[in-house]
C-alpha cells in the first residue's frame, strides 16, 4: 500500500470527492449502451428510386464486388441516377464504403461531379460525418472550398461534427466564407446550437491565413461530442429519402427563444431503499432503489442517481466510499483539516460511542452550489478501516436527510470472493476487479459519433452469470425519440430475441427521479437546448445453454436537443445506453449483486483519460485538471490496490486492498482469498502458492 502524503493541498480527500463530483457534470447522458448483444445496423443513406443505375445501388449496399464487376464491363462511374441526380461516388461517400470511394476513383470518377443540388462528393461525406472518406477526398484533391451551385453553401458549413471539422480546416477550408446573406460556418453552427462547434471554426476564422489556408494550427482544439447528421441537415426522412438544404434561398436563423425549463422535483413521492451490495469492494449499504454505484474517476466507489457519469450535486446528494490505512480518529482529523482548506468555519469532529467509529460534519460554501452540507464516517472492522461519506446541498438536505442517515449507518463490510486486478489489455485504459473463475472481453469502440467507450462483458466461465455495457446505439432525426420503456418493448426485446428465440420481457420499472436529475442537470449544463431524456430498468427471462437465465437491463435514452426544424418538431439526434446483468433464475439475487458489482468496478485509467482528453478537446478540461490534482500521491490509495513483488522476480502485480491473504495461481496471476477455511482450502486444492 502506497502511503499518502499527508501534505495534499487543497485537493486533499475532500478535493478527490468534490473536485470529482461537482466539475463533473457536462456528459449527462446516464448509463450505458443498447445490450452486449445489440449491434444496430444503420440503414443506408439515400432511397434508391427507378432511376438509379445498378452501380448506385451497389454502392449504396457496399457492394464493392459487384461495382467492380460493373466497372470491368463497361459501367459509367460518373452516370447520374434519380430525382437528385446523384452519382456512384456520391452515394458511397455518402454512406462512407471507402473501398468503394477508392475503386471509383481509381476508375475516373470525377472528384466534383455534383448532384441536384450542386453538393459534390466531398460535401455529401462531410453531410453525413464520413471522416475517412472525407480524408480520402481531400487526399485525392477535392476541392475543400467548392461551393454549391448558387455559390452559397461550402463543406464546411455542412459540417455538424469536430472531427469532420478539424479534417477540413487542417486541409485548406476557409473558415471566413460567407453564404449569400452574410453567414459563416460558425454562424450556422451557432445557429443551431452546436456552441463548440461553433467556438472552433471561429478559432480557425481568427487564425486564418487567407481564403485558402495554407496551414491551419495544429492546436485548435476539437468540440465536444456532437452527433453526425443533427440540426440543419436531416440525414433522412422516415422514408430513408435525404433532404437536401435549400440553397437557392437558404437563410440561416437563430433558433427561437426557448420556455423556461421549470424546476425539477426529486420528492414526487416515496423512493424505497434497497440494500446494494458489492461484493468486489467488499461492503453493503442501504440506498434509494433508483441509485447508481460506480467507480470514481480517482477509484472511490460513488452512489447516486448518476453515479455512472460522475455523481453532480446539483440536485441530488452523493455517497462515496474508500478504505483508508488510518485510524478512525486520524482520518477524521485529516478529513476536517481538509474541509478547513474549503472554507468549512468550525468542522465537528467526534466519537459515535461505536467501537472504532468517528464522524465528521461540515458546511462549507461553493461556488454557484452554495452552502454544502456534508458528513463522513471514519471506521474499523475486521482489521480494516475505511470511510464513507455524504454530501448534498443545503437547501436539499431535508428532503434527502432520511437516505443519507440510512446509508451511513448501515455500511458495513461483507465478505469477498477470490478476486484479481485486470487491466484492459489493448491501451491499457481501465481495470476491473474479476472473481476467481470469470474471463473477460471487450473493446474500445471508436466512431465519429462516439470518440472513445468501452464495450465490454465479464461473465462465469459456464456462461451463465455475467455483467455488460454496451455499444451506443445512434439514432437520427428519421426515427421518432423513444422512451425506455418502448424501448424495452420493442427494438432491445426484438434484438434479444434473435440470440435468445424464447425470451421474454416480465417487467419494465421506470426511474422517474433519474430523468428529473437528468433534465435540471442537462438545464445548467446545456443552456438553450431542449434535452430528452429517461432511464429504466427491464427484466427479461430466456434460455441461455439449456437453463433458464433472468437478465436485468438498464435502459437509458437521451436526445441532447429535440429539434425546432419545420416538419421535424420534437425530433433530433438521440442514443439509446444499455448495461446490465443476468443469472440463472434459482440463483439471481445473490449472482446479480455480484455481476453488478463487477461492474460498478470500472476505473478508467488517467492515462487514458489524458489521451482521450487530448483526442476530444478542451471540453474535459475542468475534469481533467481536478482529477490531476485530487489523484496525485493517492493512486494506488484510492483505488484500493495494493503493489505486490513477485517473489519469483516477475513484475510487480497489483491485488485489490481487502482482507485475507494473497496467492499466486499456475499462470502467474496475483489473487486475493478471502480469509475462510473454504476459500483457502480451495486455493490449496488448486496448488496455488501462498505469497503473503
Amino acid at each position: 500500500m502506497i502511503e499518502p502524503s499527508r501534505n495534499r493541498g487543497f485537493f486533499g480527500r475532500t478535493g478527490l470527492v468534490f473536485g470529482l463530483g461537482l466539475l463533473i457534470g457536462g456528459l449527462i447522458v446516464a448509463g450505458s449502451l443498447v445490450a452486449w448483444w445489440l449491434r444496430a445496423t444503420p440503414e443506408p443513406v439515400f432511397a434508391v428510386d427507378e432511376g438509379w443505375t445498378d452501380m448506385m445501388r451497389a454502392a449504396r449496399n457496399g457492394d464493392a464486388a459487384a461495382v467492380r464487376r460493373l466497372l470491368e464491363e463497361g459501367g459509367d462511374p460518373n452516370a447520374q441516377g434519380g430525382q437528385m441526380k446523384l452519382t456512384p461516388l456520391i452515394v458511397s461517400a455518402a454512406n462512407g464504403h471507402r473501398e468503394i470511394v477508392e475503386l471509383l476513383l481509381t476508375r475516373g470518377a470525377s472528384l466534383e461531379a455534383a448532384d441536384s443540388a450542386g453538393m459534390t462528393p466531398l460535401m455529401n461525406a462531410v453531410m453525413f460525418d464520413q471522416t475517412a472518406v472525407v480524408q480520402l477526398l481531400l487526399d485525392r484533391g477535392a476541392n475543400v472550398n467548392a461551393q454549391t451551385r448558387d455559390g452559397n453553401m461550402t463543406p464546411l458549413m455542412f459540417a455538424r461534427s469536430s472531427a469532420v471539422a478539424k479534417v477540413l480546416l487542417l486541409n485548406g477550408a476557409d473558415a471566413r466564407a460567407r453564404t449569400r446573406d452574410g453567414k459563416s460556418a460558425a454562424d450556422g453552427a451557432e445557429a443551431l446550437g452546436q456552441g463548440d462547434l461553433a467556438e472552433l471554426m471561429r478559432l480557425a476564422e481568427r487564425q486564418a491565413t487567407g481564403p485558402n489556408m495554407n496551414s491551419v494550427p495544429t492546436n485548435i482544439a476539437p468540440a465536444p461530442l456532437t452527433v453526425a447528421g443533427s440540426g440543419e441537415s436531416p440525414s433522412r426522412t422516415p422514408s430513408g429519402q435525404r433532404q437536401p438544404p435549400d440553397t437557392r434561398d437558404i437563410e440561416i436563423q437563430q433558433p427561437p427563444v426557448s420556455e423556461p425549463i421549470p424546476p425539477a422535483r426529486l420528492d414526487g413521492g416515496e423512493v424505497r431503499r434497497v440494500v446494494f451490495r458489492n461484493p468486489m469492494a467488499g461492503f453493503s449499504i442501504v440506498a434509494p432503489e433508483d441509485w447508481e454505484m460506480a467507480t470514481g474517476g480517482a477509484g472511490n466507489i460513488e452512489m447516486a442517481i448518476d453515479a455512472s457519469t460522475g455523481a453532480s450535486l446539483v440536485c441530488q446528494p452523493a455517497i462515496w466510499f474508500f478504505y483508508s490505512p488510518n485510524a478512525p480518529q486520524q482520518e477524521a482529523e485529516l478529513l476536517a483539516s481538509d474541509f478547513q482548506r474549503l472554507g468549512a468555519e468550525t468542522p465537528h469532529v467526534r466519537a459515535t460511542g461505536r467501537d472504532d467509529e468517528w464522524e465528521v460534519q461540515a458546511t462549507f460554501p461553493l461556488t454557484q452550489l452554495g452552502a454544502v452540507w456534508t458528513e463522513w464516517r471514519c471506521r474499523r472492522e475486521q482489521g480494516m478501516a475505511y470511510v464513507v461519506g455524504a454530501a448534498v446541498r443545503e437547501e436539499l438536505r431535508p428532503r434527502f436527510q432520511g437516505d443519507l442517515d440510512a446509508a451511513l449507518t448501515s455500511c458495513r463490510l461483507i465478505d469477498h470472493p477470490i478476486v484479481q486486478a485486470f487491466r484492459e489489455p489493448t491501451e491499457q485504459a481501465y481495470t476491473l476487479s474479476l472473481p476467481c473463475g470469470w474471463k473477460w472481453e471487450g473493446r474500445i469502440l471508436r466512431t465519429a459519433a462516439i470518440p472513445g467507450f468501452f464495450e465490454w462483458k465479464a461473465q462465469r466461465d459456464d456462461e451463465l452469470v455475467g455483467c455488460f455495457t454496451a455499444e451506443p446505439a445512434v439514432l437520427n432525426v428519421a426515427i421518432p425519440y423513444q422512451s425506455p420503456r418502448e424501448v424495452a418493448g420493442g427494438v432491445l426485446l426484438e434484438r434479444l430475441q434473435a440470440f435468445l428465440p424464447d425470451s421474454q420481457l416480465i417487467e419494465v420499472r421506470e426511474l422517474p427521479r433519474v430523468e428529473q436529475c437528468l433534465m435540471q442537470t442537462a438545464a445548467l449544463a446545456l443552456p438553450g437546448m431542449r434535452p430528452r431524456g429517461g432511464k429504466a430498468v427491464a427484466d427479461y427471462v430466456g434460455t441461455q445453454h439449456g437453463t433458464r437465465v433472468r437478465l436485468r437491463v438498464e435502459i437509458a435514452t437521451w436526445m441532447p436537443d429535440a429539434s425546432i426544424m419545420p416538419g421535424i418538431e420534437g425530433r433530433g439526434n438521440w442514443f439509446i445506453f444499455t448495461s446490465g446483468a443476468w443469472a440463472p433464475e434459482g440463483e439471481f439475487e445473490e449472482a446479480y449483486w455480484l455481476a453488478r458489482s463487477v461492474q460498478s468496478s470500472l476505473c478508467t485509467s488517467s492515462q487514458w483519460k489524458r489521451r482521450q482528453g487530448e483526442a476530444v478537446g478542451d471540453v474535459l478540461g475542468r475534469r481533467r485538471g481536478a482529477l490531476e490534482e485530487a489523484g496525485a500521491g493517492w493512486d494506488a490509495l484510492i483505488r484500493g490496490m495494493e503493489r505486490v513483488p513477485d517473489p519469483d522476480g516477475g513484475p510487480i502485480q497489483e491485488v485489490p486492498h481487502l482482507q485475507g491473504q494473497v496467492w499466486k495461481d499456475l499462470d502467474g496471476r496475483m489473487w486475493r482469498v478471502a480469509p475462510n477455511a473454504e476459500s483457502e482450502a480451495w486455493v490449496r486444492d488448486q496448488g496455488w502458492r501462498f505469497i503473503r
